[in-house]
């Protein structure tokens, strides 16, 4: 029966302050003999930041399409229901095969309208700076990323925006958002290729092909050319539509 008052008295003591901004429930398990108490378990729990709620903003596209401006972007309310300031940062991640070149966090105080662009971290440009956050406020939190990379023939990705304390790098709040992607990359060969060609060393040999790209995010794409063993080009030059590309 002991036991039983023990665990009730002390889940009483955590919801009582469970809304407090930042409590440790200390758990003691001990016993007794001969009126000498042995302490056998001790655990310490924290519960921090109650006060604090990030979530999805109306205006954030959580399913969206990649444009042909190559951006996403992501869009988050952060409540902040304390009287003290909070000093908090984001951070930026996304699935493997998709990363940004750039990254840009803007801050909009739905008190005062003031407008706030942080700025990257010197160490990783997906994570912003810290900012002090005022107490009792609403803030909107957009972030755009820029020249996504590494996509494609990817049908959708995923990227999200964490909150972070900068005080012991907890995570207070996520939001995930999903891209689509129609990125298609497809090579095939031109009506006035000629397939079968007379080999003549005093002439050159052709080939044409067609690129087709749709919204290929500036990525890098390069050609090959492989020939039997016994054959060696002197030079190899490549035209885009009609422009000479260095090779």
């Amino acid at each position: 029966m002991k036991i039983l008052i023990a665990i009730i008295a002390s889940f009483f003591f955590l919801y009582l302050n469970i809304f407090s901004n930042q409590i440790s429930v200390k758990n003691i398990a001990s016993y007794k003999i001969k009126n000498i108490e042995f302490f056998s378990n001790n655990v310490t729990t924290n519960i921090i930041y109650r006060n604090i709620d990030f979530k999805e903003d109306e205006s954030n596209i959580s399913e969206q399409n990649l444009t042909e401006n190559n951006s996403v972007f992501l869009c988050g309310l952060l409540n902040v229901n304390t009287d003290d300031s909070k000093e908090l940062f984001f951070k930026t991640s996304y699935s493997s095969p998709i990363y940004p070149k750039k990254v840009k966090f803007t801050i909009i105080d739905l008190l005062t309208n003031k407008t706030t662009h942080l700025e990257n971290d010197k160490e990783n440009y997906l994570n912003s700076i810290s900012f002090k956050f005022e107490g009792n406020r609403k803030y909107l939190i957009f972030t755009e990323c820029l020249e996504l990379k590494n996509t494609i023939n990817l049908e959708s990705a995923l990227f999200s925006l964490e909150l972070n304390s900068k005080e012991d790098n907890a995570v207070l709040g996520f939001i995930t958002n999903k891209v689509l992607i129609d990125n298609l990359l497809k090579f095939s060969e031109h009506s006035e290729n000629i397939p079968e060609q007379d080999f003549d060393k005093n002439k050159d040999i052709k080939i044409v092909g067609n690129l087709d790209i749709k919204n290929i995010l500036k990525e890098e794409v390069f050609f090959t050319i492989d020939l039997e063993k016994n054959i060696k080009f002197l030079s190899v030059q490549v035209f885009i539509n009609g422009e000479l590309v260095e090779t």
